[in-house]
């Protein structure tokens, strides 16, 4: 405006109210300032227009004063580092870069260096960080750029519109260096972890080789066991240096050791001399068995020779000795005195009464001319019941046999029915007794049976030990299957008494399988052989008259 209009514009007839601006240009007549100002005034009038209030700005020093300060604005963001290599761009909406790190006289540094170096990359985008700027706050879109140079590195710019200034500022960071914490945090997590880890791996291989350790020892001691002898005093090879001080599970498993080692020597030691005594009781009754045996007759041949008769019996004790007899010897040239008893109970006990049984039978037998088997069995019951406090008996078959008639006559003491054989009739028992069992009750009278045998005629005679045989089903062997099985032995044709025996014998094993012997087992078999016909039967006559 020049000097003229700005004439017209004082008039108050040009004034609004409120005031009005107006730029105009003005030349100082001052040499100094002979330079043309650019001013900005402001006019409005009062009191009616009378007076004028006038207000001047030099417009020039006002741009310069502005300038200076976004020339500050600049160096400060040119000097602004991101990070470590990270910095900021000033653009405007012309793509005009005004800031970038360093700009002008400043050395460069890494971040220099960097926009430097990928200067076509900032220039090229700049597109971009304006159209990411603008949408900014959209749904679906960011203010975040990412980018990458030629030479591989990425970047991550934000870009933000400052409107006072009308610029935009992009603040670009590598994306090694802004993952950079995070991989510090991760690496020194790491290195914690790490640094956790060793050291519970150092506290287990402690607590571990604590443990284990003792374990093994005990490992080896235990094996050492097999191999260790426990007859001897000295068990320290076992026993030394087992951890029974450790207050934890390994000391009780080591105290516990140590105790079951020393136990079982006492044990091994109890059982040695245990052994010992087993041992010698064991001999001792294997030759109470020989001697008892021994004084059993094994002999079924008679001196001078009797061919009428044919006999055979065996013995089979429960244990090493038993209660079970036979017996069998001539009382003159033509009384054959057979025996066959079962003494209560087995062993040792039994063996001894046996023997006394046996002894006082042949002595009374051989000391009477009546060969009554009644009579001797009458004498035996008085005999045993004197000096029997533990009341023991014996059930006792007694027979005499007239080898020249087959005239059989004999005494049963509650005992096991005989099988006589005839040879025109089957085998079947005689059940008829004498008396009860002998050696418990006083003042019994026995009585004599008589059989008469004829050619070929047997009888048979066993102990319970046979008929109540036993297997694995508790069923017994029984009467009915003894009388069976002789029968089918005697149906064949010259079946010898010792065959008949140990058929009986075998069948009485067969039936009991795995089952143990629970009784003593005797069997006798007697046949009466004539062979003298007609002169059998006249002897037999001048028997009986």
């Amino acid at each position: 405006m020049n000097h003229r209009s700005l004439a017209r514009k004082l008039t108050t007839s040009n004034l609004s109210i409120s005031g009005e601006f107006a730029v105009f240009h003005f030349q100082s007549e001052d040499s100094e300032m002979a330079e043309e100002h650019k001013f900005l005034g402001y006019f409005m009038p009062i009191k009616n227009g009378e007076f004028i209030i006038c207000a001047f700005s030099d417009l020039e020093s006002r741009f310069a004063e502005e300038q200076r300060k976004v020339d500050q604005i600049l160096s400060v963001i040119d000097d602004k580092q991101v990070g470590t290599s990270g910095f900021l761009i000033i653009f405007n909406k012309e793509r005009e870069i005004l800031g970038y790190p360093h700009k002008g006289d400043h050395k460069g540094d890494k971040a220099f260096y960097l926009y430097k170096e990928n200067q076509y990359l900032w220039e090229r985008n700049i597109d971009r960080f304006i159209e990411r700027a603008e949408n900014r706050g959209r749904q679906g879109t960011s203010n975040i750029v990412n980018i990458s140079s030629s030479a591989g590195v990425q970047f991550e710019v934000t870009v933000r519109y400052f409107e006072g200034f009308d610029w935009y500022i992009a603040i670009v960071l590598p994306k090694d260096e802004l993952r950079a914490p995070v991989n510090r945090v991760l690496r020194r997590q790491f290195g914690l972890i790490a640094g956790i880890f060793l050291l519970n791996l150092a506290v287990c291989i402690f607590l571990i080789t604590k443990l284990t350790n003792p374990l093994e020892l005990l490992a080896r001691k235990i094996k050492l066991i097999t191999s260790h002898d426990f007859t001897g005093a000295d068990h320290s090879e076992l026993t030394d240096n087992l951890p029974v001080t450790d207050h934890n599970e390994i000391g009780k498993l080591a105290e516990t050791f140590r105790f079951m080692v020393n136990r079982l020597a006492e044990n091994i030691q109890q059982l040695l001399v245990t052994t010992a005594a087993n041992e010698r009781m064991e001999s001792e009754l294997n030759v109470a068995r020989e001697i008892q045996l021994g004084s059993l007759p094994t002999c079924f041949t008679f001196e001078p020779e009797c061919k009428e008769i044919e006999i055979y019996a065996d013995l089979i004790p429960a244990r090493e000795v038993g209660g079970d007899l036979y017996d069998f010897y001539f009382l003159d040239e033509e009384h054959l005195c057979i025996t066959v008893g079962d003494v209560a109970g087995k062993g040792v006990p039994a063996a001894l009464f046996m023997v006394t049984a046996k002894k006082l039978i042949k002595n009374i037998a051989s000391s009477q001319k009546a060969f009554s088997p009644a009579d001797i069995m009458t004498q035996l019951n008085g005999m045993l019941y004197q000096d029997n406090p533990n009341a023991t008996f014996v059930t006792l078959f007694i027979g005499i046999l007239h080898v020249k008639t087959g005239m059989i006559c004999y005494a049963n003491g509650g005992h096991v029915p005989p099988i006589f054989t005839e040879s025109d009739s089957p085998p079947s028992f005689h059940k008829q007794l004498s008396g009860p069992i002998v050696g418990v009750i006083p003042g019994l009278v026995y009585k004599d049976i008589s059989m008469q045998l004829k050619p070929g005629g047997s009888i048979f005679l066993c102990t319970d030990g046979v008929t109540e045989a036993m297997n694995a089903e508790d069923q017994l062997f029984g009467d009915a299957r003894l009388l069976e099985e002789f029968t089918r032995m005697q149906d064949t044709q010259d079946t010898s008494c010792k065959e008949t025996v140990e058929g009986i014998l075998h069948e009485v094993r067969a039936h009991a399988g795995q089952t143990l012997q629970s009784d003593d087992i005797a069997v006798m078999m007697v046949r009466w052989n004539s062979q003298l016909g007609e002169k059998n039967e006249e002897a037999r006559d001048e028997a009986v008259s």
